[in-house]
């Protein structure tokens, strides 16, 4: 059980007519896989007025937060579903946590 996450600048992409922000190539401020339940170790670095994004994959379904001081098993968190991977705006400061409960 594991969630992995990326982050990097994001620049806008569009589809079907809708503005998505996207990660921009060769951006990758840091990549960190979080193999028990808890929070990365990194957090969204300070902006020199890039926005950042985050990417979010979950080996298995899990609630994540995302926070200063994230605690995935209250709320307000989000459900990822396993598999699957979910892309969020994120200002400095920033960390992910995990849970299962």
């Amino acid at each position: 059980m594991s969630l992995h996450v990326e982050c990097g600048q994001a620049g806008l992409g569009s589809q079907t007519g809708t503005d998505m922000p996207t990660e921009i190539a060769n951006s990758l401020a840091w990549s960190e896989t979080v193999a028990v339940a808890g929070t990365t170790s990194n957090s969204v670095p300070v902006s020199n007025g890039s926005t950042y994004i985050l990417a979010l994959t979950a080996e298995v379904d899990m609630w994540v937060a995302i926070a200063a001081s994230p605690n995935a098993a209250a709320n307000p968190r989000r459900r990822l579903k396993a598999g699957l991977t979910r892309w969020f705006s994120a200002s400095a400061g920033l960390k992910v946590a995990w849970s299962l409960t």
